[in-house]
């Protein structure tokens, strides 16, 4: 279907069915392509699991979505509105699925609360079913429960910057400037309680790459919450991440900002060249010096503690330890994966499967069933180890 479609790169975070997915529907390519399918419309939607990079579906639906923002005439999304609601002031739109899967167009209805033009805010939404068009208004008490976005992101960051920028008032800006405050570049979205929120870091209005807090504001509600936190901003983090695997030339994904044992931590995704998760990193906010990295979100959570611990950070829960085990290798396999070799042995009267990377140690390739080999991993539950250390003691090769 590449010929004719494309996937729209504004995906919506929702939570459905106690997990949390990434959703975009499909859109024409151009006129030609509507022209020629606009009688069996757009045939789907993608649909991608945020904890499993490996749960991507293309949703297939039995009647295809006609109203759409690519379409044309009379089947674009805001042209088919404007016939029935003309006056509305239209903002943000979303894709969103039900609690039965059926997908919906969300369209933020906004009103100003300044004046004839200033502080627009969401007064409602407009509710549009893609594939008959039908549609309905409500006001922000019936909202359903299964909608997520509301308030727009673009209106609610312009009015904490606002708020940040004139927090003295207006002469404050042009003179003493005194403790005014901006949102950092970006911003990521974040599922509380079934909740959507959107968040991004505060800092001075010199932007010298350090923060003072976080702006977290619900999607649905727009209640606002100010967190008073020192440390670094995203896109240090985000260097902070890289410098760990500088010599893969992986890239940082934008963060997200997770409470780990009580620390504010930054979880970013690292991808290689052709844009595939390779790592995982967990950066601590208050130092971003402290940097755990691991090839599954698990092993990468696990190293970050460690880490905590080491550095003397209060931290809650219990740390995994690195252990060191001894003994006679009774098989060994190799397999690659996403381009990566990985080797599985099994050691002498050892319950463990211990699963090591190439990188870890080039002694890996010459090893033999029978020889003696020393092997460092986290100890985790479950017989599936990642090792991060590997000696051959009958070689002598670093």
């Amino acid at each position: 279907m590449g010929s004719q479609y494309q996937i729209d790169p504004t995906y919506t975070l929702i939570s459905s069915d106690q997990h949390l997915y990434r959703v975009s529907p499909l859109e024409y390519r151009d006129f030609i392509k509507w022209f020629q399918n606009n009688g069996t419309g757009i045939p789907g939607f993608i649909q991608v699991n945020v904890n499993d990079p490996n749960d991507v579906d293309m949703v297939m639906l039995q009647e295809g979505i006609k109203y759409s923002p690519s379409a044309w005439f009379n089947q674009n999304l805001f042209r088919h509105i404007r016939f029935r609601y003309r006056t509305e002031l239209l903002s943000d739109y979303s894709f969103e699925l039900d609690d039965e899967g059926h997908p919906y167009w969300v369209v933020s209805v906004v009103a100003p609360e300044i004046g004839y033009y200033g502080g627009l805010s969401a007064k409602g939404v407009i509710i549009v079913d893609p594939i008959t068009g039908e549609m309905n208004k409500y006001t922000m008490d019936e909202i359903p429960a299964w909608v997520d976005r509301v308030q727009p992101a673009e209106l609610a960051w312009k009015q904490i910057d606002n708020w940040g920028y004139y927090v003295h008032g207006f002469f404050n800006t042009l003179f003493g400037q005194k403790d005014m405050i901006q949102t950092t570049d970006g911003y990521n979205f974040v599922n509380i309680d079934g909740q959507t929120y959107v968040f991004s870091g505060l800092t001075s209005v010199a932007a010298d790459h350090s923060i003072n807090g976080f702006a977290l504001i619900n999607l649905r509600t727009k209640e606002a919450s100010y967190i008073k936190v020192g440390g670094a901003d995203e896109v240090s983090a985000m260097a902070s991440a890289e410098g760990q695997v500088q010599h893969l030339n992986y890239r940082a994904t934008f963060p997200i900002l997770l409470n780990i044992a009580d620390e504010p931590t930054y979880f970013i995704s690292l991808k290689d060249s052709e844009g595939l998760v390779k790592m995982y990193s967990f950066v601590d906010v208050t130092d971003y010096s402290i940097v755990g990295i691991g090839e599954t979100m698990q092993t990468a959570h696990d190293d970050y503690l460690r880490k905590l611990k080491t550095a003397n950070k209060q931290i809650s829960g219990e740390v995994a330890e690195m252990r060191t085990v001894t003994g006679t290798v009774a098989a060994i396999a190799s397999a690659v994966q996403e381009g990566t070799t990985h080797y599985y042995l099994t050691l002498e009267n050892d319950a463990h499967l211990y699963v090591l990377s190439l990188d870890v140690s080039a002694e890996l390739t010459l090893t033999q069933p029978g020889q003696n080999v020393k092997i460092e991993y986290l100890d985790t539950v479950g017989n599936t180890v990642a090792g991060s250390g590997f000696d051959n003691l009958e070689m002598d090769y670093e």
